[in-house]
């Protein structure tokens, strides 16, 4: 597109700029979670996981929501993507994977693959306990393959609705009747991943709820369970207790995430509903699309605290750096009160406090 002068003016799909506030508190919030999902890692890390499908799963799980709040940070700071200057030509990469929203969607189905892997990790465990082990590098591999492959076919439209001419970057139509598409990309983003994880939750729950009934006659019957208490095995002659804490563990998860995946396709299709029929912007650039993408950020950051709620290695693990941090800063202010009353005595109340976290 020419303008007056000699220059070229380049076009793209920016979102409307935010207010500074709005932009200021979003962002914090993101960062938050970035740092919260950062820390969940280290959480994982410091925990004994005995399979090392279920850790190499919530590895991926820190990294895909990090890389998502990034992604969301970069979109609202720099207003989908846009050059600094109206007079640079929009490239390639700006435009089919950043400005088009492939990347945001591409990204957003990888979680909710591994989210379906997480309750596959489960099912396999507990159902196939003896081949669990056997495969275990192959279950490794096959899921370090299958959400960037099914997330790409499913994300592939997003790419396609955009177009690059002449260095500018504009929406584009595809030739399908958009009603099918609708639905299409609803099926691919919560029609299978949700039915997947309830039917593979409860073949799990079946499993263990048949082994509490009928396990404790006979000969040991083994389950491996990737999230039990123990992070270990669980026996046939092991307590009722043991099963009903894994049963427990699944269900939460299960209703959670059922839930939090409801809600954002739900919330997803009412926003697009309203924008086929003109009421709201729910397009690419659109500030309630960037809003959504932010409400996705924030409930993404729960799954980790559902996790650490419901898995008691977890919660171990939270609770001896919480200990130590009250070890550590106990320590430091006895410091900073022996400074003040330069002397090195101090009231025995305050040292048996210390001595005791």
């Amino acid at each position: 597109m020419k303008s007056n002068t000699t220059e070229t003016v380049y076009v793209g799909i920016p979102t409307p700029e935010f207010d500074l506030a709005p932009k200021v508190i979003l962002c914090t919030l993101m960062t938050i979670g970035v740092l919260f999902n950062i820390y969940a890692g280290l959480v994982f890390y410091q925990t004994k996981i005995s399979s090392k499908l279920t850790k190499f799963l919530l590895y991926q799980q820190s990294v895909l929501y990090s890389v998502y709040s990034i992604l969301t940070i970069s979109l609202i700071s720099t207003e989908n993507y846009q050059p600094r200057s109206n007079v640079v030509p929009i490239d390639p990469v700006r435009c089919y994977v950043f400005q088009s929203g492939g990347l945001s969607r591409l990204l957003r189905i990888m979680i909710v693959c591994n989210i379906v892997l997480q309750s596959a990790d489960k099912f396999w465990a507990i159902v196939y306990p003896k081949t669990y082990r056997i495969y275990m590098n192959y279950y490794v591999t096959l899921c370090g393959l299958v959400p960037p492959l099914y997330s790409s076919i499913a994300a592939i439209t997003r790419f396609l609705e955009v177009n690059l001419k002449n260095g500018s970057c504009v929406p584009r139509v595809l030739p399908i009747n958009q009603h099918l598409l609708l639905s299409l990309e609803s099926l691919l983003r919560y029609g299978i991943p949700i039915s997947l994880i309830i039917i593979l939750n409860s073949l799990s729950l079946r499993k263990l709820y048949k082994q509490q009934v009928f396990g404790f006659k006979g000969k040991s019957n083994e389950t491996t369970t990737p999230d039990s208490p123990t992070g270990g095995n669980k026996r046939g002659e092991s307590s009722s207790h043991s099963f009903n804490t894994v049963q427990k563990i699944i269900f939460l998860n299960t209703f959670c995430l059922a839930i939090e995946l409801t809600v954002i396709e739900v919330v997803a299709f009412l926003l697009t509903i309203l924008n086929e029929y003109h009421i709201i912007q729910y397009a690419v650039g659109s500030s309630s699309r960037a809003y959504y993408q932010v409400l996705v950020v924030l409930l993404y950051d729960l799954n980790p605290c559902v996790q650490i709620w419901t898995i008691p290695t977890l919660r171990k693990t939270v609770r001896k750096h919480y200990h130590r941090c009250e070890y550590v800063w106990c320590h430091y202010c006895l410091d900073i009160s022996r400074i003040d009353n330069d002397n090195d005595s101090i009231s025995d109340e305050a040292e048996t406090t210390c001595s005791r976290q």
